[in-house]
């Protein structure tokens, strides 16, 4: 876990977590934060089953960061963040819980810590001096009347000092936004709180819940959270989404889930993060993010950045296959710094894509490859072409997505251009948001029969 920035109000130095913490008490912890609102902390949420040896009921290897800030076997209520609060009842359920039952059941042989820190009817919307931490509590005697972001950390900090690594970030939120927030803005917020939890606390995967839309209407149209939550998983890499759909609410209670929808959207949390890869047992592995920090990747010393097959001459119908980097990249690849082994002396990757016809092109450029778009499309170096394609307007074109269905449009004029005969472009700029994984598409603009290609790292 590395965390390096100062909290505001609570006198904590922007240095190295190594250099804020002594050495960590206990070790073998698997960290996983959880913000949002009060569906996951269980706040009026169904009831659970108290039943011993009950669906509800946890395993042994699942553990909680209690109100005083200590690692302790899980119990209920659910430790709320705030001191001298407790979030719901001894009675309740939540995704959270839902989630960690399926983890620590798939992983016996590892240790988890649930570290909570949402708050009923937090949401972006609260403040909004400084955006990069504008998730915040409103104004009541019985909150935190200010950023939870900063208290997140916080209790990272005091996690981290005895073993806990957090290793990913679990959220429901945006009902207390959604009718004051534009979906650029709404998604602008998600992304933020997940990079700066990236930046600040680790370098983890995301899974968000996606609105609750009840079949009686009851709180009105949350479209605009799922839009939001629809372009910040085709925009951050490592971030999924469990959707709502068919999940039903308490009677007289359009607020909230009832007990088995808590325990069927915490089921589709870990089912995201499974079916994405994104998970798997501590320690190196053959796949999903866990693995140690320089763990070594598989191909020697090749590093597979996108592997993708395609129609010649054409766009591609797969635009998140085409443009995610991270969809061969991630697989090998535990964090993006682990990749930055692959950088050159002199600051650049050198990258080669060869054609399934035997064409080969290799480029310099001087960003991380499975970074995301703002980072990618710094510092591409020009590129030799004999054909002198480069800035001839060829690059214009249409791309339907399949995640999303939207189409994403790209200015022309902008690319490098790889070389003779291989039909590489590098985009500088987007139309439509932020697109995901390596800024390129492919396209065999002179009609190579090629079918397939690999982009790797040398």
């Amino acid at each position: 876990m590395a965390l390096a920035t100062g909290l505001a109000g609570l006198g904590v130095l922007a240095t190295p977590l190594a250099a804020q913490i002594d050495p960590p008490t206990q070790a073998g912890y698997r960290g996983i934060l959880v913000v949002g609102q009060s569906n996951m902390v269980g706040g009026n949420t169904g009831p659970r089953d108290a039943t011993p040896g009950g669906v509800d009921e946890l395993p042994p290897n699942v553990y909680c960061l209690d109100r005083t800030d200590q690692v302790a076997p899980w119990h209920f209520p659910f430790p709320f963040a705030l001191p001298g609060v407790e979030s719901g009842t001894s009675a309740n359920v939540n995704a959270a819980m839902s989630l960690a039952k399926q983890l620590g059941e798939s992983f016996p042989q590892d240790r988890f810590c649930v570290v909570f820190c949402a708050q009923n009817a937090s949401g972006f919307n609260s403040i909004v001096s400084d955006p990069l931490r504008n998730w915040a509590a409103p104004a009541s005697p019985n909150h935190l009347n200010g950023n939870l972001y900063d208290l997140a950390v916080e209790r990272c900090i005091h996690a981290a000092a005895q073993g806990v690594d957090v290793e990913l970030f679990v959220g429901l939120m945006g009902e207390s936004d959604a009718q004051v927030m534009t979906v650029a803005d709404l998604a602008q917020e998600y992304e933020w709180l997940v990079e700066g939890l990236r930046a600040d606390v680790g370098p983890g995967p995301a899974v968000f819940g996606t609105a609750p839309q009840w079949t009686d209407g009851a709180l009105g149209d949350l479209s605009s959270i799922d839009a939001a939550l629809t372009l910040v998983a085709a925009s951050v890499p490592d971030t999924v989404l469990a959707w709502a759909d068919g999940l039903f609410h308490p009677p007289a209670d359009p607020n909230h889930f009832d007990a088995p929808s808590c325990r069927l959207h915490g089921q589709r949390m870990f089912d995201a993060l499974t079916a994405a890869g994104l998970i798997g047992p501590a320690g190196p592995t053959a796949g999903g993010p866990w693995f140690q920090p320089g763990a070594t990747p598989p191909g020697g010393e090749t590093g597979i950045v996108l592997r993708q097959d395609f129609t010649s001459g054409s766009w591609f119908e797969s635009f998140s296959d085409a443009l995610d980097g991270g969809a061969i990249g991630r697989g090998h690849f535990s964090r993006l710094n682990d990749f930055e082994r692959f950088r050159r002396a002199d600051g650049s990757f050198v990258l080669t894509a060869t054609w399934s016809t035997g064409e080969s092109i290799t480029w310099t450029q001087t960003s991380n490859p499975l970074l995301t778009p703002r980072d990618v499309v710094q510092g591409f170096a020009p590129l030799v072409d004999p054909l002198g394609l480069a800035n001839m307007g060829l690059v214009q074109g249409l791309c339907r997505t399949s995640t999303t269905g939207a189409l994403l449009s790209f200015r022309p004029g902008v690319s490098t251009l790889s070389g003779p005969l291989a039909g590489l472009y590098l985009y500088n700029e987007y139309e439509f948001a932020k697109a995901l994984g390596i800024a390129a598409v492919l396209r065999s603009p002179l009609g190579l029969s090629a079918t397939s290609v690999t982009i790797v790292a040398r």
